[in-house]
């Protein structure tokens, strides 16, 4: 939930619109709760194998960033071959 507090909200929205424009593949926002989520737009052939996942849930946007820069890493190293 972005914050009813005006500079929190705004802060809120520059860190939406950063990891979105970081992390296009990923669809992201913040919840209610206030907990911020990355669903993955695109799924690669093994995300198991590979140990990436569909969806992550942190505490804060800095969390967020950091646990998306650890699976772009992931991606980048990982070659998937079609029926692997």
């Amino acid at each position: 939930m972005i914050s009813p507090d005006p500079a929190a909200a705004q802060l809120a929205h520059r860190q939406l619109a950063a990891l979105r424009q970081t992390f296009p593949s990923w669809r992201i926002g913040c919840s209610r709760a206030g907990m911020w989520y990355a669903i993955r737009s695109t799924s690669p052939e093994a995300p198991a194998m590979a140990g990436l996942h569909r969806y992550i849930v942190q505490p804060s946007a800095e969390a967020l960033a950091a646990i998306l820069t650890q699976q772009l890493s992931l991606i980048q190293r990982v070659r998937f071959r079609p029926g692997s």
